[in-house]
């Protein structure tokens, strides 16, 4: 009786013992259960962060490959720009030579100009003397040819003072036979007028 209440005992210590075991094995198979569970979690998480960060990767080497391309067109535009800068300097030159050139042309103008109005006034000058000279040389020829004229007038009147009385008379005597051929042709005319009328 003794051994058999010894094994009883025996069996309950080492029944409790297992149950004891088990629950805490299943309490560890829960408590790795919900590890895994967050395991899993984490790994989801950990992909998405993953594929974030590809896409990133991506986008970050799309955008060094524009860097390239940029960096590229740079370099062209630095080039252009360079090629610009002298291309503008000289045109800045020509147009510095040309305003030059045309500061000459005009001074050169003006010096021709200013010649060329000199002498204009010197030939205007000229021009006026000989004007004047040429205005008194006629007045004295004009005086003197009046002078002339006047001395011709006078010795022609003091010339020809007896024929003139002449050339009257000579009009008078032919006014007379006009006058004595009209009376002579009247007179057959009034014959003739009379003869009919008889």
């Amino acid at each position: 009786m003794a051994h058999t209440a010894y094994e009883t005992v025996l069996s309950e210590c080492v029944s409790s013992e297992v149950i004891s075991i088990i629950k805490r094995l299943e309490c560890q198979l829960i408590q790795m259960r919900n590890e895994q569970f967050a395991l899993a979690q984490l790994l989801a998480e950990a992909v998405d962060v993953n594929n974030r960060n590809e896409e990133e990767l991506l986008k970050v080497k799309e955008t060094m490959a524009r860097i390239s391309k940029y960096y590229t067109k740079l370099l062209s535009l630095r080039s252009t720009m360079a090629s610009l800068n002298t291309h503008a300097n000289q045109l800045q030159r020509r147009a510095e030579t040309l305003k030059s050139i045309k500061l000459q042309y005009l001074s050169q103008i003006d010096d021709i100009r200013r010649t060329e109005q000199a002498r204009d006034q010197a030939i205007a000058a000229k021009m006026s003397e000989n004007t004047v000279s040429m205005a008194t040389r006629s007045v004295s020829e004009a005086t003197v040819a009046r002078k002339a004229t006047s001395e011709k007038a006078k010795s022609s009147t003091t010339t020809n003072a007896v024929p003139v009385s002449k050339l009257k008379k000579k009009k008078a005597k032919a006014r007379e036979v006009k006058i004595a051929d009209e009376s002579w042709s009247r007179s057959p005319l009034r014959k003739s007028k009379s003869s009919m009328t008889n």
